[in-house]
């Protein structure tokens, strides 16, 4: 026996080599005349049959055309056979009788290819023609002596095949099929007529057989390559639309990219500009902010100065026993004391409204009752400078929303302002004017004076601290230099109020304030002060007060001027020491009085918590504080607040306020 390796197993697999490749060449023989499927997707076949329609319908017009010449080029052969053959002159007749058949046929064609755009009509429409004009040419085999038969006649149908399979890109099938049917008729033909000796008949079938043949083979490959060319311009076409999709998304998103950046590059320049701004500003305000705590500085020095020696002239009076210059002494050194007071709740006022450490309080407020105390208030002042000053109101009551506090404030801001820039006239005595102007939903309040007046350039200027028009000695007969950056700053805070100033040369000015008014006319007033008695008619001697407050020297000096206005007073510095006080007292205490912020991270808070439960009663209160941005509590902001230094005047107003409620 022979091993695998052998000459049996060498032998198999030649076999299967050979066998392998039989079956290819079968499979590609196969393909070769094998009509191409349709395509499954019947939207794509109809697109493709329309297509096909309109690309090949030129180059199918200029076959029609080129079929029905060379159909009628055949007549001259035609008419030379029949005028040089005597028994093809018996049949011309018949043969011409065909021709010109075939050539109406083929230019029926001709019109037909040039009309028809449709692919289905215009194949019918060919293969029509192909197979009338190959049974024409078969008619004349029939009719045609043996002697010109097949020489002359039946080589004509290679013609024809030749047109059908490679000029008018018909369907495989269909071409296959009309073929068949031109086959059929030939073999009827021989069977009826015997036009042709039997070996030219299978010689001529033979050869007609092989270019049928090969003719398919070509159409079937011209065919594929149709429909594959279709499929890749399809593709191509949705490559391209979708690449044109692409590109205008693309171009889209490359604009919006560009919008982007250049909406970045000015937000960029934007913030850089607000950045360059901001800090101009920032230098601006640090400047100004120096140039105001450098005058500040000044001015504050100024009565300090004066205070220290009035208190060292008075000690040495004392010391000699001059009692009268004693007491003048003293009285110099309290107005100078004054001075510094006000000038420096003027700067602690200015800064809590700067930085926002004011929260307003709105009421209805009636306007009248205001402005006739603002000018009680500034009388003594309009009376020392020969002012006189009038107030000009409706003849009902004028209602507005505002903060009492710091409405009072302004006006008297104002007014004052107006009463010290008068102007020393002859003709005109200095006169201040205040006058309500009602309006639809506002109220405006003007202060017009008829003094030197405000430069124009000058009309922003005023509002700054310290800045005061033709005062530059800084002399402190015409104020401080504060009141006008007050005004400003209070009514930036106090929503829907306004300010605006007027004024010419040596002919005076005109401040107008600018108020809301109450939506209803029935809201209930509420007034930040009560009506009732003034400090100076409630008794306040031998009240019992509770003073708590950590600083020695302020505790000392706010004990000896309550004790000056006759009350008791008991004072501790802080909770602890409160504490042994209150289980000693013999009475509770008609007042307390607390500093906002004391020893042990405690407040006054703390402090009423304490003195509620030791006495089982809820005390009147006021708070004083040295806080440059007080705490904004409800409980302390209600007429309970007061701001160290503190006026010894406001102060006891404050106390009899609270000795009231009580």
């Amino acid at each position: 026996m022979e091993t695998a390796n052998g000459p049996l197993s060498t032998h198999a697999n030649e076999a299967g080599h050979k066998a392998s490749a039989v079956r290819q060449i079968a499979t590609n023989l196969v393909e070769i005349f094998t009509p191409p499927r349709q395509f499954t997707d019947q939207t794509i076949e109809s697109a493709y049959i329309g297509d096909h329609g309109r690309r090949f319908a030129g180059s199918r017009l200029a076959a029609s055309i080129l079929a029905c010449l060379t159909w009628s080029v055949f007549l001259g052969w035609d008419l030379y056979n029949g005028a040089n053959n005597e028994a093809f002159r018996h049949v011309l007749p018949q043969i011409l009788l065909l021709r010109f058949a075939g050539t109406a046929v083929l230019g029926a064609l001709v019109y037909l290819c040039s009309r028809i755009r449709r692919d289905s009509l215009a194949q019918l429409s060919i293969l029509c023609g192909v197979l009338a004009a190959g049974t024409l040419l078969v008619g004349q085999v029939a009719f045609s002596p043996p002697t010109h038969a097949f020489t002359h006649y039946f080589s004509g149908l290679y013609l024809v095949e030749f047109f059908q399979f490679g000029f008018f890109n018909l369907k495989a099938k269909a071409t296959l099929a009309t073929s068949c049917i031109l086959v059929a008729t030939v073999f009827f033909m021989q069977a009826v007529f015997h036009p042709l000796a039997p070996e030219n008949f299978v010689y001529g079938m033979f050869f007609l057989v092989i270019v049928i043949l090969t003719g398919l083979a070509v159409n079937v490959h011209a065919e594929r390559h149709c429909r594959d060319r279709f499929l890749a311009e399809l593709a191509m076409r949705d490559a391209n639309e979708r690449l044109a999709l692409a590109n205008t998304d693309l171009e889209n998103k490359q604009q919006i990219l560009e919008e982007t950046q250049k909406a970045r590059a000015a937000t960029t320049e934007a913030l850089l500009a607000i950045q360059a701004r901001q800090r101009e500003e920032a230098e601006r305000q640090n400047q100004a902010k120096s140039m105001f705590l450098a005058t500040a500085t000044h001015d504050l020095r100024q009565p300090m100065h004066a205070l220290n020696l009035f208190l060292h002239a008075g000690q040495e009076a004392f010391q000699r026993g001059n009692f009268p210059e004693v007491q003048r002494l003293i009285a110099q050194a309290s107005d100078a004391a004054n001075v510094m007071a006000r000038l420096f709740n003027s700067i602690l006022e200015l800064s809590r409204l700067e930085a926002g450490g004011v929260v307003p309080e709105y009421h209805q407020l009636e306007l009248t009752s205001i402005l006739k105390d603002v000018i009680d208030q500034v009388g003594e002042l309009a009376r020392s400078q020969g002012v006189t000053v009038r107030l000009r109101t409706p003849s009902i009551a004028v209602h507005v929303i505002s903060d009492a506090h710091w409405l009072h404030r302004v006006l008297t801001n104002l007014v004052a302002n107006a009463i010290k820039y008068h102007a020393d006239r002859l003709a005109t005595p200095p006169t201040v004017l205040v006058g309500i102007v009602r309006l639809n939903t506002r109220v405006r309040v003007d202060i017009v004076d008829n003094g030197i007046g405000i430069p124009p350039q000058l009309l922003r200027d005023i509002f700054r601290p310290f800045y005061q028009v033709s005062n530059d000695e800084r002399s402190r007969d015409n104020g401080l230099g504060l009141g006008l950056s007050i005004v400003n700053a209070a009514i930036s805070i106090l929503k829907e109020h306004r300010i605006e100033v007027r004024s010419r040369l040596g002919i005076g000015s005109r401040f107008s304030i600018d108020l809301p008014r109450p939506s209803l006319d029935g809201i209930e007033r509420q007034l930040n002060q009560p009506p009732g008695e003034t400090a100076d008619e409630i008794q306040i001697q031998n009240r019992f007060v509770l003073l708590v407050e950590d600083d020695p020297l302020a505790r000392a000096s706010m004990i000896a001027l309550l004790e000056q206005w006759g009350m008791l007073v008991e004072g501790a510095s802080d909770l602890g020491e409160l504490d042994g006080m209150l289980i000693e007292i013999e009475r509770p205490p008609d007042l307390v009085i607390l500093d906002y912020r004391l020893p042990g991270q405690c407040t006054y808070r703390d402090a009423l918590t304490l003195i509620g439960r030791r006495t089982g009663a809820s005390l009147p209160y006021l708070v004083v504080t040295g806080e440059s941005v007080p705490p904004s509590h409800p409980e302390v902001t209600c007429g309970r607040l007061l701001m160290k230094p503190v006026n010894p005047w406001l102060l006891r107003n404050a106390i009899a306020r609270a000795m009231q409620q009580q």
